[in-house]
């Protein structure tokens, strides 16, 4: 939800063609990023330990990778 919601301020502020509203999407994205890391993660890793950081180790925070699967 929170990428979605950055991609959408980026492209309105293409569509307008406003600095403003790219702006507002830069800090908004800083706001939420500093949230999940200090505020959200933590208390994944407090309320399911290992396996949260086990997970978090091999899933990306924002952007999912591209794997090939072996055929």
């Amino acid at each position: 939800m929170y990428f979605s919601l950055t991609l959408i301020l980026f492209g309105e502020s293409l569509f307008f063609k406003s600095w403003r509203v790219l702006g507002y999407a830069c800090v908004s994205w800083l706001m939420v990023h500093i949230f999940v890391m200090f505020y959200e993660e933590p208390r994944m890793v407090k309320k399911w330990g290992s396996a949260y950081e086990q997970y978090s180790a091999k899933v990306p925070r924002w952007i999912p990778r591209v794997r090939r699967s072996a055929a």
